[in-house]
């Protein structure tokens, strides 16, 4: 009975995927299974794919982390999330060959029927209404050496590391539903992520083939 009861409680362990996660605060503990992606991770912790695998497996709580490329975990992973966010991520995949698509059909494949997927990129109409207000402003403000930061950084990021397309609310619905794996369920157009408020999210709900 005993055993029974053991195999019950893990089976119904949640599973979160977090691409392009960066760094974490994870001083507290989860009894969920989370897995986070991110190239940074190659310098600390880390975990091998069927570390990840057997954690899973065995209904196994707390932080996984997976410091290679995306689509290396994402297209050899064999099992499902009932969760999936994507912070900061969609933005560095090019449009033009094809990458977004690509990266939404790998979140489709590791995803549960009802899973959500949570996107986060830069709102391009929020910077651009920035990048006027700076250029017909009259008065240098002191606010001026950080505007000039986030337009850089947010419209291109830096060499290594750059971004490849741009999103708007619009943008955004023809991306994501034209590939046909996804549905926008829901936009919020301007939204606080990591001190800035020139972000947007993007709440998607699976489409089951």
């Amino acid at each position: 009975m005993g055993s029974t009861k053991v195999k019950k409680e893990l089976k119904e362990v949640t599973k979160f995927l977090n691409i392009g996660s960066g760094k974490l605060d994870l001083k507290i503990p989860t009894p969920d299974f989370h897995v986070h992606i991110d190239r940074s991770y190659g310098d600390g912790i880390w975990h091998p794919l069927e570390f990840i695998e057997k954690g899973y497996i065995e209904g196994c709580g707390g932080h996984y982390f997976f410091p290679y490329d995306i689509f290396d975990f994402m297209e050899h992973f064999k099992f499902k999330f009932d969760k999936i966010t994507a912070n900061r991520i969609f933005e560095h995949m090019e449009y033009c060959s094809g990458e977004i698509g690509r990266l939404l059909e790998a979140c489709h494949t590791l995803s549960k029927p009802t899973t959500k997927l949570d996107i986060i990129v830069p709102n391009a109409v929020i910077l651009s209404k920035m990048l006027l207000d700076y250029e017909t402003s009259s008065y240098p403000s002191i606010k001026s050496d950080n505007i000039k930061l986030i337009l850089n950084s947010e419209f291109n990021n830096i060499r290594h590391d750059p971004h490849l397309s741009c999103w708007s609310p619009k943008l955004a619905v023809e991306y994501i539903e034209s590939e046909g794996t996804w549905e926008v369920e829901e936009i919020k157009p301007q939204i606080n992520f990591a001190g800035r408020d020139i972000y947007m999210k993007i709440i998607c709900r699976k489409v089951n083939k």
